[in-house]
């Protein structure tokens, strides 16, 4: 049984379905990031992976920078709250990840250096 799970798993339907996935959650993201680089600069090369309907709660200000390599992991439970928002003139720097579970909120003029990690959950 496990054997034919396996095969499944690696078939062409399956490979098909999951890059029209990626695909359609990469229009989403790039759609998120041009409205939100009007006021604020988010690399290209941020990750934004889980719970992609939370982007509507995302919430960053104006004259912020999230630096490149970074990752923002959004809730992915139905008991989660991803909930992120970042103040005005907040630096972020390279390869930073924010996992958020539950509200984060970044206040104004904060500095984050790099290959930092802000985790807004526990190991169970």
């Amino acid at each position: 049984m496990n054997s034919l799970f396996n095969s499944l798993n690696r078939g062409p339907i399956f490979r098909l379905t999951h890059a029209l996935a990626l695909r359609r959650q990469r229009r989403e993201v790039e759609s998120w990031r041009s409205k939100i680089n009007r006021r604020a600069t988010v690399d290209s090369s941020v990750l934004v992976t889980g719970n992609l309907a939370a982007l509507a709660t995302v919430v960053i200000g104006d004259s912020t920078e999230i630096q490149r390599f970074g990752r923002i992991s959004l809730g992915e439970n139905p008991a989660d709250r991803p909930q992120l928002e970042i103040g005005s003139r907040v630096f972020i720097g390279q390869g930073v990840h924010l996992t958020v579970m539950q509200p984060l909120g970044i206040g104004n003029n904060t500095i984050i250096g790099s290959h930092c990690y802000l985790l807004t959950c526990q190991h169970r």
